[in-house]
């Protein structure tokens, strides 16, 4: 009985359904690439994904990391996508809006409904425009009006860019003075085109006042120059 056991196991185990994998592509691990303020951009980031028994329809999260430590945790950028596994809309480049000098690390995940990570690859960006001298220039930020239900978690949206394409942001929610939520968020890569969304430290309590609040986001960029904007935003 224990040998008719141990080979339903191994047989069991020769079926397993086959999960996703991430394999990055480009730029080659190693290489280096060259990059200019000029232009605005980064170099393309390519990646490809073997979805093996994954099936279709499930939502999936894609997310890039940028970091300049093996670790990704030092000076990282994050930037999302969200598409159905196995669609043909899910992205497999992203060409960040960031000037890159000196070694830097990234990855590719998947997260939702199915969970894979590529290896960590790194690259080194030389700067075309080094000798453009020192970032004085603010990030330009703007505040978008919204809406949350008291005893949820809030979403903040605010557009911004940066002539060095990325920022850190920060917004708070205010009524008379006194503030009621926050959400911070990384360094990102940022395009004005789209705007960035920020998630409240904590449920907002049921106990607050519905009506209107006022909603300020800041940027700040790699260099320290700093904007702020604000707009309406309102509890239900």
């Amino acid at each position: 009985m224990i040998v008719v056991a141990l080979a339903l196991a191994a047989a069991a185990g020769g079926t397993r359904a086959a999960g996703p994998e991430v394999a990055l592509i480009t730029p080659a691990d190693g290489a280096t690439v060259v990059t200019s303020a000029v232009l605005g951009s980064g170099p393309t980031l390519g990646w490809r994904v073997a979805w093996g028994d994954a099936p279709a329809g499930p939502p999936v999260v894609t997310t890039i990391r940028v970091a300049t430590d093996p670790g990704l945790t030092q000076n990282a950028a994050e930037n999302t996508f969200s598409c159905g596994a196995r669609s043909a809309g899910c992205p497999t480049h992203f060409r960040p809006n960031r000037v890159y000098a000196g070694r830097y690390y990234w990855r590719v995940s998947l997260s939702g409904a199915v969970n894979a990570t590529s290896p960590t690859w790194s690259f080194v960006g030389v700067r075309q425009d080094a000798g453009a001298g020192p970032d004085r220039v603010e990030p330009r930020v703007r505040a978008l009006a919204g809406v949350a239900q008291r005893g949820q978690t809030a979403f903040f949206s605010a557009r911004s860019a940066d002539d060095r394409g990325t920022v850190r942001l920060r917004a708070t929610l205010r009524r008379d003075g006194h503030e009621l939520a926050r959400a911070t968020a990384p360094f990102r890569a940022v395009t004005w085109a789209r705007p960035q969304m920020l998630f409240s430290n904590r449920t907002l309590p049921r106990g607050l006042a519905p009506g209107a609040y006022r909603l300020c986001v800041t940027a700040w960029d790699r260099a320290g120059n700093s904007a702020r904007g604000c707009a309406p935003y309102r509890l239900r």
